[in-house]
């Protein structure tokens, strides 16, 4: 095995020059000139255990240097790098849910999956999917079904179309959806969930979206204006004959909407009804300007002054400045909610003591997980919460830097070279003193921490730490090539 100087850039592995021994002398002599170099093709080995078999000539420039991180490469021989590998299964794969051993375990499927150096990054005990495999499931069930629900839409029997799509979603989305076809385009619009575990679902499934699915299908988070229409078949509400009305209070910049039901209506009913009239008044504003702007939900109380639908949208669609158009240019869904360093949760755990600002995308999330509230709703549905630590920064004196740095971070994080995968929903950051947090829900550590190792170079290069919530329990990682768990942690 030789250890070797590399560039790790763009999520690739590169040799340095021969002339060079650092990426700071690369951008010295180099500059953004293209030049000749080895990179590691990491389809039978994974870095930063690399193999000569591996190596392909190429010509590169480094047109950023922000992105450019310098790595160590350990080189040695496919052969020698598959007979540790063949150790590395023997001792970790028996345990796992997906092993079996035929006499003649095949290596091929291992490559991406076990390290040189003995992590598994797809061993499971139950054999539980991860989220990433049933998100891309939904899109492996849905292009077998679209031709069908093509066919269901055409002739008009959305019912019929929205059973078939149940199925499809079933183990990937909980919310509800609503299927149309409106021209020559078919549109699926996902109800705005009131917890935002199930949006960050919907989130992440949209996100695998594959290549193979036609731009005739449109998919939506939230119920989209022009695109969602009221069904009174569907909901059995006539809302022309029974028009909706609503209570709306503001507080501190927030509108309280609460639902009004005839009062003939039996308590069944009336519930039925408001679900109905939520429906209705999306159709109306569009369920993303309603979320927008809206702190709580919930049924009008007896004697409380009732609005039309019409006022209700009126008020709404008036708080829309230009700003809040700028900032949010194609829709209102989910907004980011910002808190200053007093109120702000989770100043007890790992890092986070001189919290300066906290923004969050997830409010439901991440307030109750930096809280260290049990009992979590994502918990529940195997997904752990935590945030990437970087310090070191001067916001004050040096802010060119630390944006730079928040820039390249989130670049790496947010992109990758596997397509139409999701390890983890963003959900927000916290600012500090000298430094910042990303927040995210994790949906499959797994493949996360296979991603952690990938841009090892990164993150070593800022110092940055994982914490991990489990159960209220914050859990520290160093990440220079893991990550590994800090030993403090263990203690």
């Amino acid at each position: 095995m030789i250890e070797k100087k590399g560039l790790f850039y763009e999520f690739e592995y590169y040799l340095l020059p021969d002339d060079v021994s650092s990426v700071a002398e690369l951008e010295e002599k180099y500059g953004h000139r293209a030049f000749e170099t080895v990179r590691y093709e990491q389809k039978t080995c994974m870095a930063p255990y690399v193999t000569g078999e591996s190596e392909r000539i190429e010509t590169i420039s480094v047109s950023d240097y922000s992105l450019a991180f310098d790595a160590t490469l350990f080189v040695l021989p496919q052969k020698e790098y598959d007979a540790k590998l063949r150790e590395n299964i023997a001792k970790t794969c028996p345990s796992c849910h997906y092993y079996t051993d035929d006499g003649d375990e095949d290596i091929s499927t291992h490559y991406d999956e076990i390290s040189y150096d003995n992590v598994c990054y797809r061993h499971s005990i139950d054999g539980e999917f991860p989220y990433f495999a049933r998100a891309a499931f939904f899109w492996e069930k849905f292009a077998a079904a679209r031709g069908k629900l093509e066919k269901l839409l055409d002739k008009g029997k959305v019912k019929a179309a929205k059973k078939l799509f149940e199925t499809i979603k079933a183990g990937a989305v909980i919310s509800d959806s609503f299927l149309f076809k409106k021209g020559d385009v078919y549109t699926v619009c996902f109800v705005g969930a009131r917890e935002d575990v199930y949006s960050v679902m919907v989130d992440a499934v949209l996100q695998c979206r594959t290549d193979d699915i036609p731009d005739t299908w449109e998919f939506y988070p939230y119920l989209k204006k022009g695109v969602f229409t009221y069904n009174k078949k569907e909901t059995g509400f006539d809302m022309k004959k029974t028009p909706p009305l609503f209570s709306v209070k503001e507080e501190d910049g927030w509108f309280r909407l609460h639902f009004a039901a005839p009062e003939r209506y039996s308590k069944k009913r009336a519930w039925m009804y408001k679900e109905a009239a939520y429906l209705y008044l999306c159709e109306q504003m569009g369920e993303d300007l309603m979320l927008f702007f809206t702190n709580e939900r919930g049924d009008a109380e007896k004697g409380e002054p009732l609005i039309s639908a019409e006022a209700v949208c009126r008020m709404f669609e008036s708080r829309v400045t230009d700003e809040i158009k700028e900032q949010y240019p194609e829709s209102l869904y989910r907004p980011i909610a910002r808190m200053d360093g007093q109120n702000a949760p989770g100043k007890d755990l790992p890092f986070r003591g001189d919290t300066q600002y906290f923004t969050t995308a997830a409010p439901s999330i991440s307030i109750p997980s930096l809280s260290g509230e049990q009992s979590l709703l994502h918990e529940e549905y195997g997904f752990t919460f935590g945030y990437l630590y970087v310090g070191g920064l001067d916001f004050d004196n040096d802010t060119e830097n630390a944006e730079k740095v928040m820039a390249t971070l989130a670049h790496y994080m947010s992109g990758g070279k596997k397509k139409n995968s999701v390890s983890a929903a963003s959900t927000g950051a916290t600012y500090y003193t000298s430094g910042f947090s990303l927040e995210f829900l994790m949906l499959d550590g797994h493949s996360l921490y296979e991603k952690f190792r990938l841009l090892a170079p990164v993150l070593k290069k800022f110092g940055a730490r994982l914490v991990v919530l489990k159960g209220g329990r914050p859990l520290v990682y160093d990440c220079e090539n893991g990550p590994r768990i800090a030993s403090e942690t263990l203690s």
